[in-house]
């Protein structure tokens, strides 16, 4: 959903463990939906990306590529990626982070003239490089015919024995390729998700997002810590959400509402203007009518 806010039509995934579930999640690929292509060992982010290559044999043109572990990615910051990138006619762009604590992420090393030469990953950079606070996020934008050249000459030479992406970079460094960088001062765009804990925490921060939008968009929300609201939910302004109150995908909530506290709306439920839900309901694939009151039971 958030690739696709940003107008992008044409969407690959690459998959490898339980690649059968996810390619059901995502459907078959037909009506311009995603398609999957299957990593059949894992040999590294340059051999997943070259997998892509047979469905994108005729694709001309520039090729955004995510990491699939970073849920946190908005729509404002794949967009500055693309018009950077096409601003600047560069062969690549990537998204940097400043950390103080960059453990764990590839160090981007740049030349005296500050320009992006190489990104080292961890278990890769000597000393020196583990000290640079500039990392490599994991959001990129390729000329597609430069970075499938690049993958070519891409070898596993490194602790780990895969084929890096991130040597793309400094292969398109050295034939003189132009290579651009755009920082995030979010350095939530940054978090992957790898465990069940960084699940959780991922959630909360989507979570608190979405709450934060409706409230822009003039929806009280008298207790954001106890109010789960789906991002996919419509409420119109001057509703007021009270504590305790769940809102699942696919509601649409009216005018001047009173929802809750302590209620749960879900399904296909279309709620109309000035309506009162009450404390305890539950809600489901129902229309209720305008100036209606909805209590429990």
């Amino acid at each position: 959903d958030t690739i696709r806010s940003t107008g992008i039509k044409k969407i690959v995934v690459v998959t490898g463990h339980k690649a059968e579930l996810v390619k059901k999640f995502l459907g078959d690929g037909s009506n311009n939906a995603i398609k999957t292509v299957k990593q059949k060992k894992m040999l590294g982010t340059a051999d997943a990306v070259n997998c892509t290559r047979r469905v994108l044999k005729d694709f001309k043109g520039d090729l955004l590529v995510l990491y699939g572990d970073m849920p946190l990615i908005t729509p404002d910051c794949i967009t500055n990626i693309l018009r950077k990138h096409q601003n600047t006619q560069a062969a690549a762009t990537l998204l940097t982070a400043m950390s103080k604590n960059p453990t764990g992420f590839g160090r981007i090393v740049r030349d005296d003239n500050g320009r992006v030469i190489r990104i080292v990953e961890e278990n890769d950079a000597s000393i020196y490089e583990k000290v640079i606070e500039e990392i490599n996020v994991g959001a990129y934008c390729f000329d597609a015919e430069s970075l499938f050249g690049a993958i070519k000459k891409v070898r596993p030479n490194n602790k780990k024995s895969e084929y890096y992406l991130t040597d793309t970079i400094s292969y398109l460094s050295r034939k003189g390729k132009r290579i651009e960088s755009i920082l995030t001062t979010n350095m939530d765009e940054a978090f992957g998700v790898s465990s069940r804990k960084d699940l959780v925490r991922a959630q909360e921060i989507i979570r608190k997002r979405t709450l934060d939008r409706f409230i822009e968009k003039g929806v009280t929300i008298v207790d954001p810590q106890t109010t789960y609201i789906d991002d996919r939910v419509r409420i119109s302004q001057d509703t007021v959400i009270h504590p305790f109150t769940i809102i699942e995908a696919g509601v649409s909530i009216g005018k001047r509402c009173s929802i809750g506290p302590f209620c749960r709306i879900e399904g296909k439920t279309r709620i109309a203007d000035d309506v009162k839900v009450g404390n305890f309901a539950h809600i489901i694939n129902s229309r209720v009518k305008k100036n209606s009151k909805e209590a429990a039971g």
